[in-house]
């Protein structure tokens, strides 16, 4: 095992989210160890719990995907919006998309805006251009 590993799951023990994130990224690309997407899940979800947002966003691409979990797009919503929740402003624009889409929750456009505002207001240039669609 790598000592980049080793530093990363000693942070993720100690409650970083980053940590544990890094953790999730190195086992779901196959990097220092086989690919494992279970353990990734696992460690994206320990990430979310410490309300680290790249961590929550990929946990709900894990969801959307089905990679180390079973496929589920509502939850990968609900998953979007706690993050968005905490400023994320990544998972706020794939929040919007989903509501614009009607995937995992209601098709609902004006809903979608709103959420696609918080990103651009955020700095997301592609949620900006999905306000003017």
């Amino acid at each position: 095992m790598g000592r980049a590993l080793e530093l990363y799951r000693r942070a993720c023990d100690g409650s970083d989210g980053d940590g544990c994130n890094r953790v999730g990224w190195i086992y779901a690309e196959g990097q220092l160890v086989p690919k494992d997407e279970n353990t990734a899940a696992q460690f994206f979800q320990r990430s979310c719990d410490f309300d680290f947002g790249r961590g929550c966003v990929n946990l709900a691409d894990a969801y959307m995907r089905g990679r180390g979990v079973v496929r589920d797009d509502a939850r990968a919503a609900q998953i979007f919006a706690h993050a968005c929740e905490f400023d994320y402003a990544g998972a706020c624009y794939n929040l919007g998309l989903m509501y614009e889409q009607g995937r995992g929750v209601p098709k609902d456009r004006a809903r979608a805006n709103s959420i696609f505002k918080m990103a651009c207001d955020r700095g997301i240039g592609e949620a900006c251009a999905a306000l003017r669609k």
